[in-house]
């Protein structure tokens, strides 16, 4: 999972990001807000 998160915070902007997190949380237990956060997460670790 955490490699998917790492390829789409390189290519998505904010808002695509959110969309992919909402589609992410509706087929698991987890959040769109924790799908969010990781990859915000992710890309200040690029930083």
């Amino acid at each position: 999972m955490r490699h998917l998160l790492d390829e789409e915070a390189a290519t998505l902007t904010l808002e695509e990001a959110a969309e992919q997190a909402r589609a992410i949380a509706e087929r698991s237990s987890v959040t769109a807000d924790d799908v969010v956060e990781a990859i915000g997460e992710t890309r200040r670790a690029r930083e």
